[in-house]
């Protein structure tokens, strides 16, 4: 007799919750069954430092993915994040003051430790190498072009990557490294994202 190929069977226990790091295969997705950032499971864990890289579709920065995890991150687990997102936010000339913002996580139990959230936004913020500035004016949406097309060409694939490049190389810049830091290089992970929290910290009155 027929039967259905197994993942229909693997397919049925995801809907169902049934799924668990045991089963003997694990469908893993981007996040976008809960969230799109796929934070919300890592502050249930209560991380402490958490890194988190927002590449969807969003030309006008609405933010709707990070604000639907800090909505659902207060009512379900009611951890607080309260991101200031003006330097993400573009001038009239479509460029941000900045390409990553420093929150921090409020756990609500006492043994928790505050956490920090390092968010990164695609963005252009006017210090991009001549050949992203070119690629921009010959394709104003970028870098929020439509994700429905999935398949990129050379130039579109080099734009992005390039501009990846740009902005992990604009994290580690002199003035955001660890004030004890040698050779450019930071302590730890810990250190470094303590120090951008304090360099980067708006006040928000």
């Amino acid at each position: 007799g027929w039967l259905p190929p197994a993942g229909c069977w693997y397919f049925f226990k995801e809907l169902s919750g049934l799924m668990t790091e045991r089963s003997n295969f694990v469908n893993l997705s981007d996040g976008g069954h809960i969230e799109n950032l796929g934070i919300y499971e890592l502050l249930r864990r209560r991380c402490r430092y958490v890194i988190a890289v927002d590449g969807e579709c969003d030309p006008d920065h609405q933010f709707h993915g990070l604000l639907t995890l800090v909505r659902m991150a207060a009512i379900d687990l009611g951890v607080t994040i309260d991101p200031n997102l003006q330097d993400l936010r573009p001038a009239t000339d479509g460029l941000c003051g900045s390409h990553f913002v420093v929150a921090d996580i409020r756990y609500p139990d006492a043994q928790a430790p505050t956490g920090i959230l390092l968010y990164v936004k695609l963005s252009m913020t006017g210090n991009e190498t001549q050949y992203l500035r070119q690629y921009r004016r010959e394709h104003p949406a970028f870098p929020h072009e439509s994700t429905a097309q999935q398949l990129f060409g050379e130039q579109q694939w080099e734009a992005y990557r390039a501009l990846g490049e740009h902005v992990g190389q604009s994290l580690f810049a002199d003035y955001l490294l660890d004030e004890d830091s040698t050779e450019g290089r930071v302590k730890s992970t810990s250190s470094w994202l303590e120090g951008l929290r304090n360099r980067l910290r708006v006040d928000p009155s």
